[in-house]
């Protein structure tokens, strides 16, 4: 166990599967501040796309996601952009390159299946696009969905649907109130 200022984390792991991370909340939370929603398990996955050759295009990522990493999690997921760097293990030089993220949420009762799914993920990525490995992170999460979700028993996030599209979508109708322009659906 490892104590991270006012945070405890414990760290576990078993042969033939990976870390798996549960945080506790310890003094930071303010007394009487009721966490709303279930527990859930929140997996971000770091993808590179340098490689031999040309780089991964976002052509080339977008289809592995709808043929590879939809399939597996069809209730939603999130893909943000960035730029990330590493440690080459070989030649020990950094290198800097454009990455993508994918975060899926999904139940603590059904991690085991999802764990199995998301190596799965890495495997495939590792291998299409020869890369030494693919970053994983695990943390637990509360998750609380809308009254409109839990009233059409949707599931998070944002009922199946992206949580940045379900934000955009809340901009647009705000500002086409303000606009006076038609609203989009």
């Amino acid at each position: 166990m490892m104590h991270l200022g006012k945070t405890t984390a414990l760290v576990m792991t078993a042969p033939a599967a990976p870390a798996a991370v549960a945080l506790q909340q310890t003094e930071d939370k303010p007394a009487g501040v009721q966490l709303l929603g279930d527990t859930w398990v929140r997996t971000e996955l770091f993808f590179g796309t340098d490689k031999p050759g040309p780089d991964v295009t976002d052509y080339q990522f977008s289809r592995f996601v709808n043929d590879t990493v939809t399939p597996r999690f069809p209730d939603g997921l999130t893909v943000p952009a960035g730029k990330g760097q590493w440690k080459d293990s070989d030649t020990g030089t950094i290198v800097r390159e454009r990455s993508k993220v994918v975060v899926i949420l999904y139940p603590v009762d059904g991690a085991k299946d999802s764990s199995r799914m998301i190596e799965e993920i890495r495997h495939a990525y590792e291998k299409s696009f020869q890369q030494q490995s693919v970053l994983r992170t695990d943390s637990t999460e509360q998750v609380s969905r809308g009254t409109r979700c839990r009233r059409y028993g949707g599931t998070p996030p944002a009922c199946g649907r992206s949580v940045a599209g379900r934000l955009s979508r809340t901009a647009v109708r705000r500002n086409s109130r303000r606009t006076g322009l038609p609203r989009s659906r």
